[in-house]
């Protein structure tokens, strides 16, 4: 993976990423925002994958049920959000995505893993004020809020 500070506005940065073909989208968002001490950010991205894990949560287990697809995918929506629990420690990187098949077909939700191929182009962008963000224990949901 690859990055570029694209734009900052005192503060507030805005960062371009691209992933190259066997990269695991997941994992090195989550270790670029724990170098860049990135705490309150939106995420979007779009491009293509060889593997995708998406997470769907089932109210009656209480709990992510994963659908694995392995063939070429695109990735035609990511976004995402970025918060840091309010104990403090470690951001929360959380991403949903929607990916195609070849015959067009859809297929959404949490993203749990993402192989990229060929390409994956992101765009992080820092928000003003800090994202806290906490899981509810009934609905294993993350429930955001700006820190004042």
């Amino acid at each position: 993976m690859r990055f570029e500070l694209i734009q900052q506005n005192g503060s507030l940065r805005t960062f371009a990423l691209d992933f190259a073909t066997g990269d695991e989208v997941v994992a090195l968002v989550k270790q670029f925002v724990a170098a860049q001490q990135i705490f309150a950010a939106e995420i979007t991205a779009l491009g293509g994958l060889s593997a995708v894990t998406l997470l769907c949560f089932d109210p009656g287990k209480g709990d992510y049920v994963p659908t694995t697809i392995q063939a070429p995918l695109e990735l035609a929506m990511l976004m995402g959000q970025v918060g840091r629990p309010p104990t403090g420690g470690d951001a929360m990187v959380h991403m949903h995505a929607v990916v195609a098949r070849m015959d067009a077909t859809a297929l959404a939700g949490h993203l749990g893993s993402a192989t990229v191929s060929p390409i994956v182009q992101m765009i992080i962008t820092e928000v003003g004020q800090q994202l806290l963000k906490a899981m509810n224990a009934k609905t294993a949901f993350m429930a955001g809020r700006s820190a004042k």
